[in-house]
């Protein structure tokens, strides 16, 4: 989705801002597949195909991390959810630092930020840094899931893009979670 919505750059851990008990796994954000790869032990011809449909957008893949991949991402359990954003003011940042990890802006069991305010309101100080990309929809990126079982892409989360558009790219799709 083009345009908006609160961008936050954090220097503290994502499950920080999660709470208490929170499963929470940073998404790791690049401008390009190229960069994707890197930071991945590979890229499956399904997701590689998705990737060609639906990047930049509200797509995140979860895929097995590279182990030259040292970041603290939270509890990955070896893996690594990676997504290009189709956001003018995300993709300049990426442009000159690489790949961003980042958390969501809002709570766990909040609902996601669509202002800078509505960010701020929840986060407060536990965020470094605020960029405004002025106001976004609420609507969350789907995840697709290929590190369980079998490696057939499983969606973990439907958001914007609708399991059918998935299913239209690549053919078919493991059982949701």
């Amino acid at each position: 989705m083009p345009g908006g919505g609160p961008l936050t750059v954090r220097r503290r851990r994502p499950s920080d801002r999660a709470g208490p008990g929170s499963r929470a796994q940073a998404t790791v954000l690049a401008t390009d597949l190229a960069t994707v790869e890197t930071l991945v032990q590979s890229l499956p011809p399904e997701g590689r195909l998705m990737t060609e449909a639906f990047w930049p957008g509200a797509l995140s893949l979860i895929l097995p991390a590279a182990p030259s991949l040292a970041w603290n991402l939270g509890n990955t359990a070896g893996t690594v959810m990676v997504r290009m954003p189709d956001h003018p003011l995300a993709l300049a940042l990426l442009d000159s630092s690489g790949p961003v990890a980042q958390s969501s802006a809002n709570l766990t069991g909040r609902p996601p930020a669509t202002s800078l305010a509505e960010a701020r309101a929840q986060l407060g100080d536990t965020v470094h840094t605020y960029l405004d990309g002025g106001p976004s929809g609420a609507a969350p990126s789907t995840i697709v899931d290929f590190t369980a079982g079998d490696g057939a892409p499983v969606i973990v989360r439907t958001g914007v893009i609708p399991r059918a558009a998935i299913e239209e790219v690549i053919g078919r799709t493991g059982p949701a979670a």
